[in-house]
């Protein structure tokens, strides 16, 4: 995302997460699968998978503090 008035400056970079849930709310696979084809989108799903497994780790981390 790129400022309005300043266009050449970043405000902020990330990534979104989409899930399937049922008709009980329960998550349940979406069947999408993206295959990255640039050299560019293979370093953006590392990037990614990275961020996710890093969120993993910090979630489990808070869930054992309350424990």
């Amino acid at each position: 995302m790129y400022r309005s008035r300043e266009p050449e400056k970043v405000a902020a970079d990330g990534f979104a997460t989409f899930s399937y849930l049922d008709e009980n709310h329960h998550s349940r696979p979406h069947g999408i699968t993206l295959t990255p084809e640039t050299e560019e989108e293979k370093f953006l799903q590392q990037q990614a998978l990275e961020v996710m497994e890093d969120s993993k780790k910090r979630a489990l981390a808070m869930n054992e503090k309350k424990n």
